[in-house]
């Protein structure tokens, strides 16, 4: 159960690396300017961070 878990957990993880280059390059595309794309990852990570602070809330380890 924990293999299913971590490899579930790493597909997730490995979506933001597939669609991070492509969503910027539209954005650097649409505006001709980073400043954008760089506020949109910078909000993608605070809202990340802010998640991982405040939803989640006692992390447990999976007992079989």
């Amino acid at each position: 159960m924990t293999s299913v878990l971590g490899g579930m957990q790493n597909a997730v993880a490995n979506c933001g690396g597939i669609l991070g280059p492509i969503v910027a390059g539209y954005i650097i595309t649409s505006t001709g300017s980073f400043i954008p794309a760089l506020i949109v990852s910078g909000g993608a990570n605070l809202a990340g961070a802010f998640i991982y602070m405040f939803v989640l809330k006692d992390i447990k380890p999976i007992v079989p």
